[in-house]
């Protein structure tokens, strides 16, 4: 497991497609390189904080504080010096993967899964008029082709933007893969080419 997340690749052999790192060696493809170690070294044992909250200063603001958060790990002991933030905290990168993240992994007090409707950015998604179905299609198939640059994920594409930003983007998908060879169909876009289901 340490042997593939110290394996150090050219930049141009690192992408991160619909929120998957995949690390390229020789004539090797690998997919969440860092897995692997993060299981070898988490048990039932290990100890997890959960910190949710939001800022309305912008990423750079969080960017910041994971800095600080790095400081204070080290000084305790907890964190290696070598150890990327990366490896020891998650942090949602977008809007969109803001839901992702609350599907998968944020429950209630009676254990059932958060409602992503109920997430902050999903709550500002319906006051948008964006349909609870839709915000959830576009949760589970997030990959779209824009009018304005091509086929891409909402995951990436959205990374650091703030909720008014991330919804501007929903306006311009000109199609959504719902499966390998579906998209939307004509009826469901619009005269301005951007998808009628997705908002008013």
């Amino acid at each position: 497991p340490e042997q593939l997340f110290d394996l150090w690749v050219e930049q141009a052999a690192v992408a991160r497609i619909a929120g998957q790192v995949v690390k390229r060696y020789q004539d090797v493809f690998i997919v969440n390189y860092d897995l692997p170690a993060l299981l070898h070294k988490n048990s039932v044992e290990t100890d997890i904080a959960v910190m949710l909250f939001r800022a309305d200063r912008g990423y750079e603001l969080f960017f910041d504080l994971a800095d600080t958060m790095r400081d204070a790990l080290i000084a305790g002991g907890l964190l290696s010096k070598r150890l990327p933030i990366a490896r020891a905290v998650h942090f949602s990168r977008s809007p969109f993967e803001q839901l992702l993240d609350a599907r998968d992994y944020l429950l209630q007090p009676d254990g059932s899964p958060v409602e992503i409707e109920h997430t902050s950015f999903g709550r500002f998604l319906v006051q948008s008029g964006v349909p609870g179905d839709v915000i959830h299609g576009l949760v589970d198939h997030p990959i779209c082709r824009f009018r304005d640059r091509g086929e891409q994920s909402l995951l990436d594409m959205c990374e650091g933007y703030d909720y008014a930003r991330a919804y501007d983007v929903l306006t311009r998908i000109a199609a959504q893969a719902r499966l390998p060879s579906a998209e939307l169909s004509d009826s469901d876009v619009g005269d301005d080419g951007a998808p009628d289901r997705v908002g008013p």
